[in-house]
């Protein structure tokens, strides 16, 4: 299950980089907080192993902006 997170993780990292070099880093670290928080909240919903995979996708997407922030 937590292969779906690194594979979002691995193509958005340089795309949350590249952004935030742009946009400035607090916008995009509140955007991907965000985008994680509301993922992990919607956990809980899941029903079906496809929506729960989605669900992980995001939270991967979300993280990798936080990730990419922080490091």
């Amino acid at each position: 299950m937590a292969c779906f997170n690194e594979l979002a993780i691995l193509p958005t990292i340089i795309l949350y980089g590249l952004i935030s070099d742009r946009t400035g880093r607090m916008p995009v670290f509140v955007f991907a907080f965000a985008m994680m928080g509301i993922a992990l909240a919607l956990h809980s919903l899941a029903r079906t192993w496809p929506v729960l995979i989605a669900f992980r996708v995001m939270f991967g997407i979300g993280a990798s902006g936080v990730f990419s922030e922080c490091f």
